[in-house]
């Protein structure tokens, strides 16, 4: 009788330890961890891609409790950092290299490698998240300044290489009713996109991230930059003395172009979401004024970046390998949206397709060179680009710009 307790007694021993055991790895599959992004400055263009893809990522990671927190600039996200610790940041081009020059940023050399991301995504995703030759972060959702046109409207003024001429561009739109519509995201000013697409050629991009600094003395000799404030006063006064005039339009304006009620117009990749594919439109590669080719703005408002030493490195580094998968790609193309991956891209629908070589071509030198520059700087280069749009310049804008912003 003994024996049989004994057995009995171990056999319920036995069966404990297995419950606390299972208990044990139960608790440690079921711990909640932790990961805290902050999105600085967000913006209409790319606010849908950025939630959709965080809500993506909680579905396959229930035990991953994501703490957002939201800055409007850099400034506040300053503050924020030195009273919480952020595990990675959504943030601009510009940011992304003011923290990278703290030492802020983790290098993603090895993420890039280990994902083969230079070869899976377009080159210009890659571009916006390098800095002085080292990954610090990757770009996300890349949409195209262009010209679009009425085919059937603009085809005999087109070259072999289907490129505008600026004068072509003043013969076309005089014989409609002289002005130039554009529709661009709440978040671009319009100065801004017409200085930055027609400055591009003159500015190598390289060279001003090489001059990213807080002394004055490396901005003082780019004179490329005045030289292209110079040719967007060029151009403005061009189309001034036709009386041709740029003014902002809302999007009914895509089905007068497509109608032939006027010809053309200056927009984005984003007007199109959803909107099918139209054989009477066509997005220009590049427009001409003399020597200068002027050749689209590619903008990513937003790298994702990780800081160094964050507290939750494991989540971290599973952020990325989610977001450097072809899958996430293709649920975000499967509901209109754009990005560098090439194969998800491939499932883009309709109108947008139009603008994808666009994409797919860009490099560095597609960058508008205002994400080149210290955020400080942007106000006052804002404010220069838009006096030239009125209507006054004095071969000084540059050099009021570097004195507003440096002793």
């Amino acid at each position: 009788m003994k024996k049989f307790l004994k057995a009995i007694i171990m056999i319920l021993l036995m069966f404990s330890i297995i419950n606390i055991f299972d208990g044990c790895m139960d608790g440690k599959k079921n711990k909640i961890e932790s990961l805290n992004i902050l999105i600085e400055e967000p913006k209409e263009s790319d606010n849908d891609f950025i939630n959709t893809t965080i809500e993506e990522y909680k579905k396959e990671n229930k035990n991953v409790n994501v703490k957002v927190e939201v800055s409007q600039n850099i400034e506040e996200s300053n503050k924020i950092l030195r009273n919480k610790k952020m595990d990675l940041i959504l943030c601009s081009r510009n940011s992304m290299i003011e923290f990278s020059r703290k030492g802020l940023l983790k290098d993603i050399g090895n993420i890039y490698d280990l994902a083969n991301i230079n070869s899976r995504f377009y080159n210009i995703v890659c571009s916006y998240g390098r800095y002085n030759n080292t990954y610090y972060g990757i770009g996300l959702m890349p949409y195209s300044l262009n010209l679009l046109v009425n085919k059937n409207i603009v085809e005999e003024f087109l070259n072999k290489d289907e490129i505008l001429d600026v004068s072509d561009i003043i013969n076309i739109v005089s014989k409609y009713n002289k002005n130039i519509p554009v529709l661009l995201p709440k978040n671009i000013n319009l100065s801004l996109a017409l200085g930055s697409f027609m400055a591009n050629n003159l500015i190598m991009d390289n060279k001003l991230e090489e001059t990213f600094s807080d002394d004055k003395s490396g901005y003082v000799k780019m004179n490329e930059i005045q030289d292209s404030f110079n040719l967007t006063n060029s151009i403005i006064k061009e189309l001034n003395n036709n009386k041709i005039s740029f003014i902002e339009s809302n999007e009914e304006v895509i089905i007068d172009v497509q109608k032939g009620k006027i010809p053309l117009v200056l927009t984005t990749t984003l007007s199109f979401k959803n909107m099918r594919q139209n054989q009477t439109l066509k997005a220009i590669s590049s427009i001409l004024d003399n020597k200068y080719k002027l050749t689209p703005l590619v903008i990513i408002d937003h790298n994702l970046c990780a800081f160094q030493n964050a507290e939750n490195e494991k989540q971290v580094n599973k952020f990325f390998s989610f977001l450097c998968k072809d899958d996430i790609y293709i649920k975000l193309a499967q509901k209109g949206y754009v990005s560098g991956n090439e194969k998800g891209i491939t499932y883009i629908e309709g109108m947008q397709r139009e603008f994808i070589w666009t994409i797919s071509v860009a490099n560095e030198n597609n960058i508008p060179f205002y994400f080149n520059l210290p955020n400080k700087m942007k106000e006052a280069t804002l404010e220069e680009l838009q006096n030239i749009i009125n209507g006054k310049h004095d071969n000084n804008e540059w050099n009021r710009i570097i004195n507003k912003n440096f002793e």
